[in-house]
C-alpha cells in the first residue's frame, strides 16, 4: 500500500531508517522473502518432473535444514499413493537383494575352503 506494491522498496526503506528496530525488521522481512523464493523453487522442481526426477531431486538437493524441520514435525501416516508404494516396495527390495549379496560375499570364501579340504 506505501510502496506501490514493491516489496523490494519496503524492505530497502526499512533498512535504510536510522531506528535498530525498523532496520532488524526490514532484514527479517528480507530473509524470509529469500526463504519463500528458495523453497518455492524447490517445490516447483519437486511437483513439476516427473516422479522419477522429483525422487532424483529429493535424494540428491535435499536441504538438511528442511530435513530437519520435517524429522521434528512428522507424524506417522500410511501413504496411499501408488507412487510412495512402488518406491517404498522398491526401496525395500533393493535392501533385500544388498543384504543377501553381501552375507553371500563374506560366506562365500568359507564355503570354498570347505570344500578344498574334503
Amino acid at each position: 500500500m506505501h510502496f506501490d506494491g514493491s516489496l523490494v522498496a519496503m524492505i530497502t526503506s526499512y533498512k535504510d531508517n536510522n531506528e535498530p528496530s525498523i532496520i532488524s525488521t526490514g532484514e527479517l522481512i528480507e530473509h524470509l522473502s529469500l526463504r519463500v523464493d528458495y523453497l518455492s523453487s524447490h517445490l516447483a522442481q519437486i511437483t513439476q518432473a516427473d516422479y522419477l526426477h522429483s525422487v532424483y531431486q529429493f535424494i540428491w538437493h535435499l536441504d538438511q535444514q528442511i530435513a530437519s524441520g520435517t524429522a521434528e514435525h512428522f507424524s506417522m501416516a500410511i501413504p496411499l499413493e501408488l507412487n510412495a508404494i512402488a518406491t517404498g516396495g522398491t526401496l525395500a527390495i533393493g535392501a533385500l537383494i544388498l543384504k543377501e549379496l553381501t552375507v553371500y560375499l563374506v560366506k562365500y570364501p568359507f564355503k570354498k575352503k570347505k570344500l578344498d579340504t574334503l
